[in-house]
């Protein structure tokens, strides 16, 4: 998954792709995430975002979790948060993506956004 996300998503904007999260569902999600990666110093920083599809209005909105990680750690990564979060979506009628993305790469411009915080991020010791 490492390189894809909100450029493979249906679009890196507000107007259509990614934007800020509003979705019932954040709420209950993103504590569990940041638990499951207190410990894994090797994830920088991860983002809960609600998508949308530009194609098809009717589909409802999904959650993209977007991690950002040593990718040599990637899989345990993934694998920590979908553990963490799989007793949580037994009730959740959302589509949820996961996304790696390579902490030596820049953020996509989509996350550059003042609004968009991240739900976790590692403070590095001085």
């Amino acid at each position: 998954m490492a390189g894809q996300g909100l450029s493979g998503q249906s679009g890196a904007t507000r107007a259509g792709g990614v934007r800020r999260e509003t979705c019932p569902e954040r709420t209950d999600l993103a504590p569990a995430i940041a638990r499951s990666l207190e410990h894994a110093h090797f994830v920088s920083s991860a983002y809960l975002l609600e998508t949308h599809s530009s194609a098809c209005a009717e589909q409802p909105p999904g959650l993209l979790i977007w991690l950002v990680v040593d990718l040599t750690f990637a899989e345990r990564a993934a694998r920590l948060v979908t553990t963490a979060i799989q007793p949580l979506c037994a009730d959740l009628d959302v589509i949820i993506d996961l996304a790696v993305h390579d902490v030596s790469q820049p953020l996509p411009a989509g996350l550059d956004d003042a609004q968009i915080s991240p739900i976790f991020t590692r403070i590095k010791p001085i």
